[in-house]
């Protein structure tokens, strides 16, 4: 696979070698153009079907058991290597993943797939992040799991004190170009974001209970 050019078949022997425009590792499809589509459409593809499985397998189960298996069905590819992509999603990307989760959504609720339902409302009743949610989930616990790397460029920066510098925030990236497209910057925006408490909290599983308690709370 050729990135910004197309390279030309391979011949080993009798075998023709032919480039190909995409390839697929640990769960996410990266394309030769470095875009997103493919990704996306599998996910929705992979969160459809998850939905219609609920539907017959949970059939004679009630909503929370029907919740685990959304959980582990539709959530699980989703969070599996969300952080590698989500992030740099565009507006219309995380949309079509967003309408394809709240098809597991009408399957837990045991509603009719098509119809004017408040989906909102329901994912707000299951406690069930919404796309845009869980990509904040994400990026804020990526900074936490950098805290160290954070705190210490605080600490080391020069100048007055400031109301931003008693936060333990750092500067913001350059997030023109390129570097705009990196979720390395997200994730140094998103450290900023984390209230004080979260930043000096050391145990992993109360971080991220906070950080999903402050994220679902916005």
């Amino acid at each position: 696979m050729g990135i910004g050019f197309d390279p030309s078949p391979i011949s080993y022997g009798s075998v023709t070698i032919n480039p190909s425009s995409t390839i697929k590792f640990l769960g996410v499809t990266i394309q030769a153009n470095l875009k997103w589509d493919k990704t996306v459409d599998n996910l929705c593809n992979r969160m459809r079907f998850s939905a219609s499985k609920i539907r017959t397998e949970g059939r004679f189960f009630d909503c929370w058991e029907r919740k685990i298996l959304f959980n582990g069905w539709v959530l699980g590819p989703l969070y599996a290597s969300a952080i590698s992509f989500l992030p740099l999603l565009n507006a219309t990307q995380r949309q079509k993943l967003q309408v394809a989760m709240n098809s597991g959504i009408r399957a837990v609720s045991n509603i009719p797939q098509y119809g004017h339902h408040n989906i909102s409302a329901l994912r707000s009743k299951l406690g069930i992040p919404s796309i845009a949610q869980i990509t904040d989930i994400l990026v804020l616990t990526a900074a936490w799991n950098r805290r160290e790397h954070f705190q210490t460029q605080a600490l080391n920066m020069s100048g007055p004190s400031t109301r931003s510098r008693e936060k333990g925030n750092v500067p913001q990236p350059v997030q023109k170009g390129y570097l705009g497209q990196m979720v390395a910057t997200a994730v140094s925006c998103g450290w900023n974001r984390l209230p004080t408490n979260i930043k000096s909290e050391n145990n992993p599983l109360k971080a991220k209970k906070l950080i999903r308690k402050h994220i679902l709370q916005i």
